[in-house]
């Protein structure tokens, strides 16, 4: 038995584990713990340029060995496109700035197609009173060279119409299909009388060939504005954005996003037709109930989509938490029809219970062990720190005891006030988990980041337990 002092010990321990700062990882081995061979302690940053990160993906380079690409926007005289390349070990190895023949680019979102390029979803353009914003795609064969075969020469495909004085496109998302054709998910905002006041702000969608020239076959023969296809769950004009997209094996397109402050999800045709049979009918598109969570159905949004081998689909992102004081990290798996996966968490949804009255989940990852990793950034209470939180679920939607502390990560970058994670990837070769993001000295001062996590293990592996006798000898009949 334990003596009172030791038990006092004890108890200091964990309160100390637990307060609330954000913690960071020490345990070189243990999933969820900073991969230490990775940067510096198993983080990242690059200070060498002011910016923001949005986007990052994994490229193969040689059989055994990957490069992580990200992109964002940087600033300068004007805000630019940075396309940044680590090598494996977390060293920055190539960057290159899309700023000089074109006006304001802002990097939102990255891809690599089925022939290792590299390419970015974002924006052209400066949406002010005057200028608008249009949708845009760069494709680069490797990291340093433009691929000007894509809408030849320029490497760049720009797309929006209507007047540019009041119509503005704004990329959320990318993502590439079987034929390699480049498909950005958004919102259009159609303006008048100055640059706050909007009028119309819907689902919007746009596709470009392999060439890079829009696709006219998106959106229907008929479709006012071949290439792009357009529909919400609409319940208030002013708040339907896409924020995620996620490619069904027929060609089917699944976004996530938000519609009048609801966590919303819908489905397009590979043809680009909103579906408005999907789930059940008539209108289309799903409304998430978290209130089986405790939590509140108000200002909520899906941030981001991914599909498990077995088509279904996983949604995250936020909601109002129970005493409306903040925001929870949550998460919702459906099936392939549409209809929420009651087998998975409470009826289909889970919450991830940082120590926090603002967590917010930005990106979702799903390991070939069906692991499901979610990352965002969290405010630990009493903390003025923002910092990186990563959550692993197992795949029945319960959190994973043996990654981090009860499958909850929290991570911080030295003495920076804010660490926001954006996206997320799945090193392929030993399932380690890559999250990029921002760190915020100050509003001026802005870097890339990354942490890399050691992975979740396939199986737990039990502690072994032993009984002894009053002698020190073992217990023969124990565990008979």
């Amino acid at each position: 038995m334990l003596e009172k002092k030791h038990l006092l010990l004890l108890l200091s321990v964990l309160l100390f584990m637990n307060k609330n700062e954000c913690q960071n990882s020490f345990n070189a081995t243990a999933p969820g713990q900073l991969d230490r061979t990775f940067g510096t302690d198993g983080r990242v940053i690059s200070t060498n340029f002011n910016g923001v990160l949005t986007g990052i993906a994994i490229r193969q380079t040689i059989p055994d060995d990957y490069a992580i690409v990200t992109t964002g926007f940087a600033f300068s005289t004007l805000t630019y496109t940075p396309l940044v390349t680590y090598n494996s070990n977390g060293n920055q190895i190539a960057k290159v700035d899309f700023s000089s023949t074109i006006p304001p680019t802002i990097g939102e979102a990255i891809a690599i197609d089925s022939l290792n390029r590299i390419v970015i979803g974002g924006d052209v353009g400066r949406d002010t009173g005057t200028t608008r914003s249009s949708f845009m795609a760069r494709r680069y064969i490797n990291p340093t060279t433009v691929d000007t075969s894509f809408n030849a020469p320029t490497g760049t495909a720009i797309a929006s119409y209507g007047p540019i004085a009041t119509n503005s496109f704004k990329t959320t998302s990318i993502a590439i299909d079987n034929q390699n054709r480049v498909l950005l998910g958004g919102i259009f905002l159609s303006r008048s009388g100055g640059p706050l006041y909007r009028y119309d702000d819907r689902f919007k969608l746009v596709r470009f060939n392999n060439n890079g020239q829009l696709d006219s076959t998106f959106g229907g023969p008929n479709a006012t504005n071949p290439g792009f296809s357009q529909g919400s769950i609409s319940f208030q004009t002013t708040t339907s954005t896409i924020k995620g997209i996620a490619l069904q094996e027929n060609g089917a397109i699944i976004v996530s996003g938000q519609s009048g402050g609801r966590f919303v999800l819908a489905r397009y045709t590979a043809n680009g037709f909103f579906d408005t049979t999907w789930p059940t009918g008539p209108n289309g598109g799903i409304v998430t109930d978290f209130t089986p969570l405790g939590l509140v159905n108000r200002g909520a949004r899906a941030n981001a989509v991914a599909l498990q081998q077995d088509g279904k689909i996983v949604a995250v992102g936020t909601t109002t938490n129970a005493t409306e004081t903040g925001i929870a990290f949550v998460l919702a798996r459906y099936n392939p029809n549409g209809t929420l996966d009651t087998t998975f968490g409470r009826a289909g949804v889970q919450v991830a219970p940082f120590n926090s009255n603002v967590s917010v989940a930005t990106a979702v990852a799903i390991d070939d062990n069906g692991f499901i990793i979610v990352a965002g950034y969290t405010t630990p209470t009493g903390s003025s720190h923002q910092c990186f939180a990563v959550a692993a679920f197992n795949p029945d939607g319960s959190l994973s005891s043996e990654f981090g502390t009860n499958g909850l990560v929290v991570t911080s970058f030295g003495n920076n006030q804010r660490a926001n994670a954006y996206s997320i990837a799945i090193d392929p070769f030993n399932r380690n988990i890559i999250v990029g993001g921002t760190t915020w000295v100050n509003a001026s001062t802005q870097h890339f980041c990354l942490a890399r996590y050691n992975a979740v293990q396939k199986e737990p592996f039990p502690l072994p337990v032993a009984r002894f006798l009053s002698n020190g000898t073992l217990d023969p009949f124990f565990g008979k």
